[in-house]
């Protein structure tokens, strides 16, 4: 099948607008991650803690089958969660389930009706549960938290759809603030504001660690007590450390989404909307860093290994001209992720290493073919090869990257806010970007390449 016949498109005339275009995005997603120190990292690559509270609030009334287009839940459920016309919900009744966006709100005494934008496609019970799909009501969370003891600075700070983020700042390591002594000491000292800073309570368990001897010396140890006198905050443990640690050591306490678990499901009855599920995802700060730079060296070995194969396989002028449309889609993907305040996690990487190997993939055709022409074509000027092979590709480009945008587009509108969302967003932008970059930077660079040798040549 043949979309666009004897198309006669002149590609790389049009070069040096579609370099400025590209310069102009490129660089302000390079600004966008010079203001903010960086792309906005996950907990996979940051390290911290993700916890994640799903609110599920009881239907009134029995919706009807597959064709109803409105449920009704209580007022006081309804006033509790913010709903919005125009926001989208999610309904569960044991394995089936159904996503709708909200059309029309209707409050009334003691209930409010949700009017949805189509039906709801699955017979559901009055047991079923729905779920918005809109942030949770964090200030409760964290006045509830504050009523049990914390502080303020260490509640959770915010939430990205369902998600509450505890970063890596809080289990960072403590210094003592004294020598505390031989293997029978029974506690501590800190500094008080640490352990504001922290999220250290009786019972816990926490770590110690010293390697000002040479050798790296460990213990775990329950807290009995705290107390605070002026400056310094006295941790006192259930049984003595029975290891020598030097005023140079470290605490650490490596429990922080698992405590914040805890209390949140004590506190369950203390909420207006009791939540049907609290799952937490931690990752060390250690672990973060490693996870970091293995994700930069999987990109760039990645960039690497294709040079080296479209090196071998094609000539180093076609593996340059390639490699650059690359990191020209890597990094117009990163940086409209900047722009747009975007997390960068595992999956996100994912989607990166798919945009290096649908790109490239994408390229390697049009290079084939402006090989294949230069052998049949002797005479021709080198552009109007570029630009005949392109033309000749260029159906055949527009209909296999049609289908692959039109699913990854579903994936997009279909999966919610999240992590699949961002991936889809990801290879989205990505796509684009790669089918632009080989017509108008990679073919472009192997046009200017040619110029240059002619130049020598003369």
């Amino acid at each position: 099948m043949e979309l666009l016949k004897n198309t006669n498109i002149d590609f790389i005339s049009k070069r040096h607008i579609a370099y400025v275009l590209s310069g102009v995005v490129i660089l302000a997603g390079l600004l966008s991650l010079a203001v903010k120190k960086g792309p906005d990292l996950g907990i996979d690559f940051r390290g911290g803690v993700q916890i994640y509270v799903k609110f599920g609030i009881p239907i009134s009334g029995d919706p009807g089958d597959e064709n109803a287009v409105a449920v009704t839940i209580s007022a006081a459920a309804f006033n509790s969660q913010g709903f919005q016309v125009g926001n989208s919900i999610r309904i569960a009744e044991g394995e089936r389930s159904t996503s709708a966006r909200i059309k029309l709100i209707t409050p009334k005494e003691g209930a409010a009706t949700i009017e949805f934008t189509k039906p709801l496609g699955v017979d559901f019970t009055q047991a079923a549960m729905i779920q918005p799909l809109v942030p949770i009501p964090v200030e409760e969370i964290q006045a509830s938290l504050v009523k049990i003891g914390y502080k303020p600075t260490i509640t959770p700070s915010g939430i990205d759809e369902m998600f509450i983020s505890v970063g890596a700042t809080k289990t960072t390591d403590v210094p003592l603030s004294a020598d505390p002594g031989g293997g029978t000491a029974s506690a501590i000292s800190i500094a008080a504001q640490q352990l504001e800073a922290q999220l250290f309570q009786e019972g816990d368990t926490i770590i110690i660690e010293d390697s000002s001897a040479g050798g790296k010396t460990s213990q775990r140890r329950d807290i009995k007590s705290i107390s605070t006198t002026g400056a310094i905050a006295i941790i006192e443990f259930t049984e003595p450390l029975q290891k020598d640690f030097t005023a140079s050591a470290t605490i650490r306490y490596r429990n922080v989404g698992r405590h914040i678990v805890n209390n949140l499901r004590r506190m369950e009855s203390t909420w207006k909307v009791i939540p049907e599920g609290v799952n937490i995802s931690e990752v060390g700060p250690n672990i973060g860093k490693e996870l970091r730079w293995l994700a930069i060296f999987m990109i760039i070995g990645s960039l690497l290994a294709m040079l080296v194969y479209l090196s071998w396989r094609f000539e180093l002028r076609f593996a340059v001209g390639a490699i650059v449309a690359l990191f020209h889609d890597v990094l117009v993907t990163l940086g409209i992720f900047s722009l747009l305040a975007k997390e960068v996690n595992l999956p996100t990487l994912a989607a990166f290493l798919t945009i290096v190997g649908y790109s490239v993939n994408d390229t390697i055709v049009v290079f084939d073919r402006i090989r294949e022409n230069i052998g049949l074509l002797k005479g021709w000027a080198y552009d109007d090869i570029i630009n005949l092979s392109i033309n000749q590709t260029l159906s055949r480009t527009i209909i296999t990257n049609l289908t692959v945008f039109l699913v990854i587009l579903s994936l997009f509108f279909l999966a919610g806010p999240g992590e699949i969302n961002n991936f889809a967003l990801a290879l989205i932008i990505g796509s684009i970007a790669g089918t632009y970059s080989t017509v108008f930077i990679a073919s472009p660079i192997l046009h200017g390449w040619h110029l240059r040798m002619q130049k020598k040549v003369a």
